[in-house]
């Protein structure tokens, strides 16, 4: 296991170039940083997901436990990216609804057909609602679209910003559990970050190692917070929330010095949602099979995530087309 971790270190830093002192990456989130992003994002998900299904399992626990962290920054950089688009591209509200729906619910749905021949599953509905990601990212980007839309963008910020905090207080009250919106907050936070990115990054610059450190020892004693009071509800949303904003706090920080990516990272990140969508199933197919060599089950699990996810992500290009012209009369899917 030990052997794996280290080989996908290795995989995630490869062609990572290090700023030189007092220099900075002037845009820390460009598609050159945010697509192996998403990639490296996307691998600790599987990394995650796949705690408990082996008998050596002890180093994934930590996978597992930062799982809301990794969501929190998939939101973090979902707000962002529409920020930044709605601020520069004309029109970008035009049938985005379609647009977005069909780029996520298209390989959904087709991993859900895969899944019903198989005769994993036979209830679309069901199937949907038991991944709560896919359905908060829908109802996160449906709310957006119609308050972005009909509203002032001020006044849309506001709304989102209650609607989010009125989803904690309800998950506190009604004891569910705050992994399932606890990260939440951050799609808000890339929002309002984006939009206020000039000022925050010339602060940035003028206080990094400073700034840098107490986002650091903060973010240790809010994990170190969160593990030894998950009992409490109220305190485990609250540090939650804290620590996801932290995080993309963080990140954000380190990409101001660094720029990521390579061939490997790159594909991983323009298939990341097809392999989101995927690896439930292989890891539920894999969960059968005795482990011997826990690297080699490793590779031949992700080997098998990546590939159907490269097939899927083709197939979903033609289908995203025929969404788009059926369902919004465009053959535009880029957006």
């Amino acid at each position: 296991m030990i052997i794996f971790y280290l080989l996908l270190l290795m995989i995630c830093l490869y062609r990572t170039v290090l700023f030189e002192k007092n220099r900075f990456n002037e845009v820390p989130l460009c598609l050159n940083n945010t697509i192996p992003l998403r990639g490296i994002l996307a691998v600790e998900i599987v990394l995650g997901h796949t705690y408990g299904v082996i008998h050596d399992n002890t180093l994934l626990y930590f996978n597992d436990r930062i799982g809301v962290w990794v969501v929190g920054l998939f939101f973090f950089l979902s707000g962002y990216g529409l920020g930044y688009n709605f601020h520069r591209k004309v029109n970008y509200l035009d049938k985005f609804i379609c647009k977005r729906v069909g780029r996520i619910l298209v390989p959904f749905f087709l991993m859900f057909m895969v899944n019903w021949i198989m005769g994993f599953q036979k209830n679309f509905l069901f199937f949907l609602f038991s991944d709560w990601f896919v359905t908060e990212i829908i109802v996160v980007y449906t709310i957006w679209y119609v308050v972005y839309k009909y509203m002032p963008e001020s006044l849309a910020l506001v709304i989102l910003l209650g609607l989010v905090v009125g989803l904690n207080i309800m998950g506190t009250y009604y004891d569910i559990g705050s992994r399932w919106y606890g990260s939440t907050m951050c799609f808000v936070l890339g929002l309002m970050f984006e939009k206020r990115e000039k000022t925050a990054i010339t602060q940035f610059k003028k206080y990094y190692v400073k700034v840098l450190t107490i986002n650091i020892i903060l973010l240790f004693m809010g994990v170190i917070l969160f593990l030894n009071r998950e009992e409490n509800m109220k305190v485990n949303t609250l540090m939650i929330n804290i620590t996801c904003a932290l995080l993309c706090g963080l990140i954000y920080l380190i990409l101001m010095k660094i720029t990521i990516g390579n061939a490997l990272t790159n594909l991983l990140g323009r298939i990341s949602w097809e392999i989101y969508v995927s690896h439930r199933f292989f890891i539920g197919i894999f969960k059968g099979i005795e482990v011997k060599s826990v690297f080699l089950y490793f590779c031949v699990l992700f080997s098998s995530i990546i590939l159907a996810a490269l097939i899927l992500w083709k197939s979903c290009e033609q289908s995203r087309r025929w969404f788009a012209k059926f369902f919004c009369h465009t053959t535009d899917v880029k957006s």
